[in-house]
């Protein structure tokens, strides 16, 4: 059995007559068999032979536990829910670590109030939704967003050295007049 086992048959080899496209129906554990060649480089799934169930299983990585868990065909209610978990906790530490999500990302996860606008931008004008997001991703227009080359970064209203959204936003002296009606609106 264990020779059969890793000539190809039952390894997921997708090599020679392995190689073709399956025929009008799939089952969970054909999708299973194409999500996790799709995941594995992402978040490290791969199929595995667990001894104690003598049976073939999807590993997965676990989120919250550091071990990682054999799903089996006799606990496939769980394998949808695990790859799912998997993949948004991979997404969600990859957001994390992009140097853009600093302190936006860390206030607006805060509170609800924070972010209602963010899914469907709920009693927010369109062009405010887009440069929100925009500002969110840093991907305003300004010269100090800008990563690659050796470009001029100055502001090109006041000449500051780097014009970054928060100087445009808080400390362009050129802008002044927004910071006022901005206050008096608060005030009023």
């Amino acid at each position: 059995m264990r020779s059969l086992f890793y000539s190809g048959q039952f390894c997921g080899s997708l090599e020679a007559e392995f190689g073709r496209e399956g025929g009008d129906l799939s089952s969970l554990w054909s999708r299973a068999r194409n999500a996790s060649r799709c995941l594995g480089k992402r978040i490290g799934c791969c199929w595995k032979w667990c001894e104690e169930r003598r049976e073939l299983g999807i590993l997965v990585p676990r989120v919250k536990i550091p071990d990682h868990t054999i799903v089996t065909p006799t606990a496939r209610s769980m394998l949808e829910r695990s790859l799912k978990d998997a993949i948004r906790y991979h997404y969600a530490g990859n957001l994390k670590r992009k140097p853009d999500q600093g302190k936006v990302f860390k206030v607006s996860s805060k509170w609800d109030a924070s972010n209602h606008f963010l899914p469907g931008g709920s009693f927010t004008r369109f062009a405010d939704w887009r440069f929100i997001h925009r500002a969110r991703l840093n991907c305003v227009p300004l010269n100090g967003a800008i990563r690659h080359g050796n470009r001029d970064k100055h502001c090109r209203k006041c000449g500051y050295v780097n014009e970054t959204l928060p100087h445009i936003l808080c400390g362009c002296k050129q802008h002044s007049g927004a910071w006022r009606h901005r206050h008096n609106a608060i005030q009023n």
